[in-house]
């Protein structure tokens, strides 16, 4: 069996329909009786089946929420009825432009439900393993500034933001491993530029290519709570596959992001030596009790990555930030990257000056690990999908062969 379609009609009687003439006559009930009691059952079969089995909502479905609420429940796809015979095909189309709908080119999405597997929740180092693993390594920034939005003869605005990420979707989804959103470029826009982000972050869904949303927060008990909560919580609207995070507050206020991306089967990216010039000032400094910023960083993140037996996991669910363009710096530091178990983000790559040739000197016997990640250098390519996709996946294949991935 491949799958499940819940539901059909309903025996009950809700108060609603009580008072009708007709109510007491034998059968089920389609339509707006139906509609809790679906989403009811929609959520019973997800939670006994897992991953193992499709699931198709189905009832009560007469507008866009109903659908959305199977959806949430988690129905991978949801079919219309009665909704259908009283609404008419503009129905469907409501349901298809709805905003908050899930992957465009695949499920409406399960936005509320962890990423699991017969009922467990799934490590997202497993995930990205699987992802580079049928996709390659590259993660592609989208980073939409106003430079680029003009390059692409888009408005600095909300609607051309829109379109610079509906182009970055078809471009990428399905193609590449990990695509990043620089959440600072939507944020600029105001709600409406967070509006679009959410709208980005539900396409990726779904569709083999994890979302990586970079907003670097950094914070301490009850607000780095809440950061955690804005984009590792289960129903949050931001939810990514993984966010990066500053340590430089201490590595220890993390741990509210840690935890809940644990638990949930997301991932964090910390940063620990970063591609700015202004960098080493701060992560190249001796703490008192030696060694470096950058080092204490990463052994935070060996701790968090080590099996239960003190061995390092292959792959992390916890990575690192290490830029392209540091050159010798995690040599000079005695760095051990690769014992950290991390995946290891790896910015930098054209615009700010690092080529495909250097990452393996800089990441030596950690290589494996590397994200390679490109923006600007990339999206260059835009505003056309069919370019830029094909932009991506040569730049994928170079990366490949560079850091010796098969």
């Amino acid at each position: 069996m491949a799958g499940v379609v819940a539901t059909n009609t309903t025996l009950t009687r809700p108060t609603s329909v009580a008072a009708h003439p007709v109510s007491a006559q034998a059968g089920g009930l389609s339509g707006r009786p139906l509609t809790a009691r679906a989403a009811e059952v929609v959520a019973l079969v997800r939670d006994r089946a897992g991953d193992a089995l499709a699931v198709i909502g189905s009832g009560g479905v007469m507008d866009v929420d109903d659908a959305l609420a199977l959806s949430d429940a988690g129905a991978d796809l949801v079919q219309v009825y009665t909704g259908l015979v009283y609404g008419g095909p503009a129905l469907v189309r409501r349901i298809a432009a709805e905003p908050r709908r899930g992957p465009a080119r695949g499920p409406l999405g399960r936005r509320g439900r962890r990423e699991r597997r017969g009922g467990r929740v799934r490590h997202f180092g497993l995930r990205l393993q699987e992802a580079t693993d049928r996709l390659g390594t590259l993660c592609v920034g989208v980073d939409p500034h106003p430079p680029l939005l003009a390059e692409w003869g888009l408005p600095d605005d909300a609607d051309g933001l829109a379109r610079f990420a509906d182009a970055c979707v078809e471009a990428f989804a399905g193609q590449v491993a990990v695509v990043k959103p620089q959440s600072a470029f939507f944020e600029r826009h105001g709600s409406r530029g967070v509006a679009v982000l959410e709208r980005l972050l539900a396409d990726l869904r779904g569709t083999g290519t994890l979302s990586l949303l970079d907003v670097k927060r950094g914070d301490i008990g009850s607000t780095m709570q809440a950061y955690a909560d804005a984009y590792l919580r289960d129903d949050a609207p931001l939810a990514a596959d993984a966010i990066t995070v500053s340590p430089f507050l201490g590595a220890g206020s993390l741990a509210p992001a840690l935890d809940l991306a644990r638990a949930t089967g997301r991932g964090v990216f910390v940063l620990a030596l970063t591609s700015n010039a202004e960098g080493p000032g701060v992560q190249h400094a001796v703490p008192a009790g030696g060694g470096s910023v950058a080092g204490d960083v990463v052994a935070t993140v060996a701790a968090r990555n080590a099996g239960l037996d003190g061995v390092p996991a292959r792959p992390g669910d916890v990575g690192l930030v290490v830029g392209a363009t540091v050159g010798d710096a995690v040599q000079r530091l005695g760095l051990d990257l690769a014992a950290s178990g991390a995946p290891l983000l790896a910015p930098g790559l054209g615009a700010q000056g690092a080529t495909v040739d250097d990452l393996a000197g800089v990441f030596g016997a950690a290589a494996h690990l590397v994200l390679p990640t490109s923006s600007r250098d990339l999206l260059r390519h835009g505003p056309t999908p069919g370019p830029l996709r094909e932009a991506g996946q040569a730049l994928a294949a170079r990366c490949s062969a560079a850091l010796r991935h098969p």
